[in-house]
């Protein structure tokens, strides 16, 4: 809670003081705008949100008002991790989609916190949209909020989280849980061509994600050294 005080000064008096009024303020998990939609009625509803363990298939908008309240689902993701996202739209005609995560916590999703989509797959009877939740080393660890747009006819923009009036779509929230990043994972390693001045070395990773960095040293060498 905030307090505030009004102070009043007039001719010939010294100022005046009211007494404190607090004020409560909503924690940032009840400060997310709720956008409007003119129709969810249309086919452009979102019809499979898939990104972590959250695998949810929905069918029209749960209220006439285009929002769906799915924040009884939820996913942990890991700081510094590339995690593929997907997500399907019925199909109504020209499909589009956005998505958000609140990294920072705000209570709200900004024009950074956007997720990457490549372009949609007409599916025949869906749309269906890959992309990829790029969490940053320094988002806020615990609780936050994910926020999946889909949008009729027309692109959603990065600052198109909270905008009111598309013809139709629907907009649908996630509850998403920030973790540390994720433990390094050893590789299994091979080699093959092996001369006395060089080698072909290859390696698998099952579940990495991001770029690899190779040294290479005699055996016992420090990781860092090489």
């Amino acid at each position: 809670a905030t307090s505030y005080r009004c102070t009043v000064t007039c001719t010939g008096f010294g100022p005046l003081t009211s007494t404190p009024l607090a004020v409560g303020m909503n924690g940032y998990l009840g400060c997310y705008c709720i956008p409007s939609t003119n129709s969810c009625t249309g086919g452009d509803h979102i019809t499979n949100v898939t990104i972590g363990t959250i695998n949810n298939n929905s069918l029209q908008c749960i209220t006439t008002a285009t929002y769906s309240d799915y924040t009884a689902i939820s996913t942990t993701l890991n700081q510094t991790a590339n995690v593929p996202i997907s997500v399907s739209i019925n199909y109504g005609g020209t499909e589009y989609v956005g998505a958000w995560i609140d990294y920072d916590q705000s209570g709200s999703y900004s024009n950074t916190e956007w997720l990457t989509f490549s372009p949609g797959i007409n599916m025949g009877a869906y749309w269906l949209f890959n992309g990829t939740a790029s969490i940053p080393g320094g988002a806020a660890l615990g609780e936050t909020r994910m926020r999946v747009r889909s949008r009729y006819s027309t692109s959603i923009l990065p600052t198109d989280a909270c905008t009111d009036g598309f013809s139709y779509g629907e907009t649908e929230d996630y509850k998403i849980f920030i973790a540390g990043p994720p433990a390094c994972v050893a590789p299994t390693v091979s080699s093959s061509n092996i001369g006395t001045n060089s080698a072909d070395i290859s390696w698998t990773c099952a579940g990495c994600t991001g770029p690899y960095y190779v040294e290479y040293g005699l055996t016992g060498f420090t990781p860092g050294t090489g």
